[in-house]
């Protein structure tokens, strides 16, 4: 028999070999790489000594040095270095790109600021300069807004130290602040003039407005009962409200530039924004304790948080907060609030004890959520067919609210149904109470159909959708039949690097970033933005700066084999999948379609295929890639690659591998 050549790109070699040394070399940049870096020779990277790579004739030194080993060399004549996109002979490396290529940008082009500070402005590593001789490309420097350890000389933002930290500023004075600004205390307001911008705020009767750290002013007042109100302005414009309970609760808002606030005697605060036809109320009243309302009309969740509370607000109008609960022991946990920009809220519940974290249901607008003490009440409308027409409609016209004993419970509202849903922390049950609140619905439960009667509650678990992240490359999945619109991954990818999807049509990458930083060099990289959201059974790419865990709300069963079978064999190419929790095989994958040449399966850092194929299966084998066994079930959280070739296509004896990332 012929001897069969593997054909597999760089990226899926070294994702095997070097997945260590890609990710230090992915996180290293930052402004010390400021020079830029030409390609020479054949594209040879050099490790020259622990931490310092070498391309070319020009080394540079990483943040994530401990991850690189002296003596390597990892060498590619081919247009394509793994993990670099197609770092070709001759290309230049600008800062913060570590590569550019004329066809496709691929994922980790961006990764690149991921080590930490994902906007690049943390510059307190850049302690050796020495080897940084041209500067010239080094023209961004807006976000670099930590200079307070930068060893840099130029302060040329810093003219003026002001008066020290804990100065009063009485009526009608004007004091110098740090960085040049300055501020001016008359009728009722401290205005801060930073360039030619002014900030202000209220200065309530008996209040005292102090320089604080950073040039930033504050206004604080002393109520009775112990409380404490503040409110600060940064030069940036940024606003903190804030408020601490006797017993030391600290309830607080910080508000982003351009937002109206208000600052009262009693010690409430108010902070109100617009974006587009969105608005954001958020307030702090008299005793501590929080309100916010996110939406467009009558299209808002309203909520109500216990004092403690911590208040996000973003640029979208969206809002995330964080409160404080009671468990059963007495211990507190933090339960996370996400109004998206669509006015929709879900509430994330962390692990308590062994328990699963959770994730209760998402709203639909006009609904309203109240967190007090260790329980929640949510009362909102749900989507979805009407009863009427349930006897008629598929199953899949059923909102999905939980679980009865593993199994599906589903509600078909009729009109003007609401519902309501508590989860009471302190319960040992562990479960969340559904009822019906006004109108009419009908329920599957259990496995039983029947009316909701009014006086019921039905008891469902929520256990949360998992996906564990680790630092760096993520191939994972949502297994449940489950779309995430543009609004939801702003909440429930809050705090990672960038997520991507892949579009089989146009073979090219779409992303999104939850850092505008992050987003506006995706565009300039020609990188389009995910529009529509990630829907059902699609697979994604996430790069995440850190280990973390990110819950997804439970959603229906869904099946990959059962949804590819009744759409029919997929277009010629490469499909980026969900896996679903139906336990579905390769095999069963590869089985669907004679055109199905393989599946590729993620697992950690590292990639196991399958081919039906016998001459593939032996090229797989003895290219040393992992041979999945037919039987193998891919893990629910798992992405996929599916590879479909033409029907009008013969067999290749060789095995292609997906797109690079």
């Amino acid at each position: 028999m012929e001897q069969l050549e593997l054909q597999t790109p760089t990226w899926c070699k070294w994702l095997r070999k070097s997945v260590s040394l890609w990710a230090g070399i992915l996180m290293a940049a930052s402004p010390a790489w400021a020079a830029q870096i030409s390609i020479t020779g054949n594209g040879q990277l050099t490790i020259n000594a622990p931490g310092q790579i070498q391309i070319g004739t020009t080394s540079f030194i990483p943040k994530d040095s401990a991850l690189l080993v002296a003596g390597s060399t990892l060498s590619q004549d081919s247009a394509n270095l793994v993990g670099l996109g197609a770092l070709a002979v001759g290309n230049t490396v600008p800062n913060y790109q570590l590569s550019v290529s004329s066809a496709q940008v691929y994922p980790p082009v961006i990764i690149a600021d991921a080590g930490g500070d994902t906007t690049g402005g943390d510059t307190t590593t850049d302690t050796d300069t020495t080897t940084d001789t041209d500067t010239t490309t080094d023209t961004d420097t807006t976000t670099d807004t930590d200079t307070t350890t930068d060893t840099d000389t130029d302060t040329t933002t810093d003219t003026d130290t002001g008066v020290a930290v804990g100065t009063v500023i009485t009526e009608g004075e004007e004091v110098s602040l740090e960085g040049g600004a300055t501020v001016v205390v008359s009728g009722g307001k401290a205005s801060i003039k930073a360039g030619d911008s002014v900030i202000q705020l209220d200065v309530p009767t008996g209040a005292k407005v102090e320089v604080a750290a950073g040039g930033a002013v504050v206004v604080k007042l002393e109520l009775p009962g112990g409380n404490k109100a503040e409110q600060t302005a940064n030069q940036d414009g940024t606003k903190v409200s804030s408020f601490t309970t006797a017993d030391g609760k600290t309830t607080k808002i910080t508000s982003l530039p351009g937002t109206t606030t208000k600052f009262n005697p009693d010690g409430s605060s108010e902070s109100i924004a617009t974006s587009g036809d969105v608005t954001q109320k958020l307030a702090i009243d008299a005793d501590g304790k929080m309100t916010a309302e996110v939406g467009s009309g009558e299209t808002s969740t309203k909520a109500s948080l216990p004092a403690g509370t911590e208040a996000l607000p973003k640029a979208s109008g969206a809002a995330t907060l964080k409160s404080p609960m009671t468990t059963a022991d007495g211990g507190t946990v933090i339960v996370g609030t996400g109004i998206n920009k669509s006015g929709e809220a879900v509430i994330k519940i962390p692990s308590i004890g062994n328990a699963k974290p959770v994730v209760l249901p998402k709203t639909k607008p006009p609904a309203t959520v109240t967190i007090s003490g260790s329980t929640i009440n949510i009362i909102t409308a749900l989507p979805g067919t009407d009863a009427s027409a349930r006897s008629t409609a598929s199953q899949h016209d059923g909102n999905f609210v939980g679980r009865t004993n593993a199994k599906e419970v589903l509600i078909y509202p009729g009109d003007n149904a609401t519902f309501g849903f508590k989860r009471d922390l302190a319960s040992a049950a562990g479960e969340t109470d559904v009822t019906l609140e006004s109108g009419s619905a009908s329920i599957d439960y259990g496995g039983q159909s029947g009316t909701m009667n009014d006086l019921t509650a039905y008891s469902v678990s929520n256990d949360a959708i998992e996906l564990s992240l680790l630092k760096a490359s993520n191939y994972v999945s949502i297994p449940a039949k489950i779309s995430l619109s543009d609004a939801d991954l702003e909440i429930d990818f809050d705090g990672v690097h960038s997520v991507w999807i892949y579009n089989n049509s146009t073979g090219k990458w779409g992303a999104y970033s939850p850092d505008s930083g992050i987003t506006t060099k995706l565009s300039d990289s020609s990188i389009a933005a995910i529009s529509g959201g990630i829907q059902e059974g699609s697979g994604i790419f996430v790069y995440s700066a850190a280990d973390r865990e990110i819950a997804i709300g439970d959603g229906r069963d869904f099946s990959i084999k059962n949804a590819l079978s009744a759409g029919g064999t997929p277009a010629s190419g490469w499909h980026l999948l969900s896996v679903g929790n139906q336990g579905d095989s390769v095999g069963g994958i590869a089985s669907l379609s004679a055109n199905i040449s393989a599946v590729w399966v993620s697992s950690g850092s590292s990639w196991g295929v399958y081919s039906n194929d016998p001459d593939t299966q032996e090229a797989i084998t003895n290219e040393g890639f992992t041979l999945l066994e037919s039987s193998y079930k891919m893990p629910s959280t798992s992405a996929i690659w599916v590879h479909v070739v033409d029907s009008s296509s013969s067999q290749s004896s060789r095995v292609a591998t997906p797109p690079s990332n």
